[in-house]
């Protein structure tokens, strides 16, 4: 999930201390409510330690039950590897991930991971992971340890629009 819109910032404030506007809470509130909606809440959260990220977490998991969280700074305009590495070690036999992030590295890394999946989610894929998006990737029986270019399937790309 790419954080939700964030406020502008401004030359007082850092990049990295930027708090969700009115339409990022929204749309976190929404996405949230439709994974729990969906059974499609996390068993483990990982997420960055930016303001907007955190807040996203936040708004989003208020309808789910209790998640394990990982708040981590490495997570902060990571690139694809650094997210891979750190699902890698912190995941275990979690089932469930859902990493709270930022583009580019989000979008990079789940490009680059669905080798296969629904046509029309691979589409929208390719054309931008927005704010508050969920692209919701599957793998084949083994640990978190084996993902690989390619490996999973693109079961959906979800954006709050396309919840309204």
């Amino acid at each position: 999930m790419r954080h939700a819109k964030a406020a502008l910032g401004d030359a007082e404030m850092r990049d990295h201390e930027r708090p969700l506007n009115a339409r990022g809470e929204r749309a976190a509130t929404l996405v949230g409510t439709w994974l729990a909606q969906q059974g499609l809440t996390p068993d483990l959260v990982l997420c960055s330690t930016a303001v907007r990220a955190r807040g996203t977490l936040e708004r989003a998991a208020a309808s789910w039950p209790e998640t394990r969280v990982v708040v981590d700074d490495r997570l902060y305009l990571s690139t694809p590897a650094e997210i891979v590495a750190r699902i890698a070690e912190a995941a275990g036999d979690e089932p469930t991930v859902l990493v709270v992030a930022h583009n580019p590295g989000l979008h990079e890394l789940a490009h680059v991971l669905a080798g296969s999946g629904d046509p029309g989610a691979l589409d929208r894929l390719g054309q931008g992971l927005p704010t508050a998006a969920i692209a919701e990737l599957r793998f084949a029986r083994g640990g978190w340890p084996d993902l690989a270019p390619r490996s999973g399937s693109l079961e959906r790309l979800v954006r709050p629009k396309e919840l309204v």
